[in-house]
């Protein structure tokens, strides 16, 4: 259906790591830049989405700057269902592709997984509930931009 779209009831699991800095601005294209040398692996439950249904997905995402403005700039993105991966690419340029990601809890544990094909690229793991996230700073990431680039 035509937009606007709702993604409601979103789960994440974000880890934050770091990695070689020279490798990282190999990457990230110009005229983005890579403030720290940091990585986000996200592994997301979309439950309830516009038009999209039910869906898993999972990528990294690159903490940068444009114009001296901080954002991320999505490097890649896993789905498991078409749809969503057709229109987030199509729609928003995202970098999409199906693949089988995966967000679970296993009794006091949340488990995150990505295969592709039958290649396991990552698991996350991280206690289940343990404490509660600042809600502001939560809301904050998510209102941060999206450097979406046609290269």
């Amino acid at each position: 259906p035509p937009g606007p779209y709702r993604f409601s009831n979103r789960e994440y699991l974000i880890i934050t790591y770091r990695t070689d800095p020279q490798k990282l601005r190999d990457l990230v294209p110009e005229p983005l830049q890579v403030c720290e040398p940091l990585v986000k692996f996200e592994f997301i439950r979309m439950p309830d989405s516009t038009g999209f249904g039910d869906y898993t997905e999972s990528g990294q995402v690159i903490p940068v700057s444009f114009c001296g403005r901080m954002g991320s700039y999505t490097h890649c993105m896993f789905l498991d269902d078409h749809p969503p991966t057709a229109g987030g690419r199509e729609l928003w340029g995202f970098p999409k592709k199906l693949a089988s990601p995966t967000l679970r809890t296993e009794t006091d544990t949340l488990v995150g997984t990505l295969d592709y094909g039958p290649v396991r690229v990552a698991t996350g793991t991280m206690g289940y509930k343990h404490r509660a996230a600042d809600l502001a700073s939560v809301k904050a990431s998510l209102a941060d931009p999206n450097f979406l680039l046609k290269i």
